[in-house]
């Protein structure tokens, strides 16, 4: 296959391949190198950043066995899920109770942007170990923009070995929204900030066709 072929076409080319007619909607392609699953189907082999890397056809959902009270219990999770999602579904299947989580505040952090790498501190200053460090490329990156109640926002949803982070932006203005939405489109291409002057233009101009 090439790098232009979208992760759909893969997976038909592998269920041609194999000639078994069988229901294959569980199965996804891993990729061994970067334990991950890949899930879009919709992107290409070049935006998921694959060269000559393995990849394996795989049923998404396995079974595991689980020992609560001193019994074994054998249960089919997705393991493309996150760890989260993966423990809310045997929950369900096994009749457990799950508390509300809720979110009362948020505190205050920095972010920033180094090539294609994306750093939060706890402190303005950017000193010292961050707190979270997130490599941008491949990310899919979408705009959250209300320019009448002055909401300046991008959501990122950055794909990891236990599924996609799911990363969410402040903006103080119009000018720093172009500059840090142009600065992510351009790291989830794999391209740094040297060449942002024609990407913050364009997220500009669309800004003031909102308007």
């Amino acid at each position: 296959v090439t790098g232009d072929i979208h992760i759909g076409g893969v997976i038909l080319q592998a269920v041609e391949k194999m000639g078994v007619s069988r229901d294959w909607s569980d199965h996804a392609i891993w990729w061994q190198q970067k334990r991950l699953w890949l899930l879009k189907t919709n992107w290409t082999l070049d935006k998921y950043g694959v060269s000559a890397d393995a990849l394996l056809f795989y049923p998404q959902r396995k079974p595991i066995i689980l020992s609560p009270n001193q019994r074994s219990l054998r249960v089919r999770v997705c393991f493309s899920s996150t760890t989260f999602s993966a423990c809310a579904e045997v929950c369900n299947v096994l009749g457990i109770f799950r508390k509300k989580m809720t979110l009362k505040g948020y505190n205050q952090n920095w972010v920033m942007l180094k090539a294609t790498n994306l750093s939060c501190y706890s402190k303005e200053d950017a000193r010292g170990e961050s707190l979270l460090l997130l490599g941008l490329k491949g990310c899919e990156v979408i705009p959250d923009v209300n320019i009448s109640s002055q909401k300046f926002c991008i959501r990122l949803l950055v794909p990891s070995p236990d599924g996609m982070n799911e990363v969410y932006l402040r903006c103080d203005d119009e000018q720093q929204y172009a500059r840090w939405m142009a600065g992510c489109r351009l790291a989830a291409k794999g391209r740094t900030m040297d060449s942002s002057y024609e990407e913050v233009q364009s997220v500009l101009s669309f800004l003031s066709l909102q308007k």
